[in-house]
């Protein structure tokens, strides 16, 4: 129920015409073998955002959190790691 409505409302707000106004790095994500949002879907995205990384994470599909939790922790970790290396507080 909760993923139809996460369909069901998925385009009903007008975040995505905001992308421009976004100034802090943003990491977007995906499995290299998803079927639903790939690499060229993020990719499309990413050119409407200032400061955005792709990383398509290989072995991974639509599932990837489920399926390689310990891997998709760690591309989070690093998203959001300081640039200059020192530990986050």
């Amino acid at each position: 129920d909760d993923e139809a409505e996460v369909y069901a409302h998925a385009v009903s707000h007008d975040a995505f015409s905001h992308f421009g106004e976004i100034d802090c790095p943003v990491t977007l994500a995906c499995g290299a073998d998803t079927d639903a949002f790939g690499p060229s879907f993020l990719e499309a995205d990413a050119t409407q955002l200032r400061r955005a990384t792709v990383e398509v994470i290989p072995g991974l599909g639509h599932f990837g959190p489920l399926q390689q939790p310990a891997t998709v922790a760690s591309s989070i970790e690093q998203a959001i790691a300081p640039v200059d290396g020192t530990p986050g507080s």
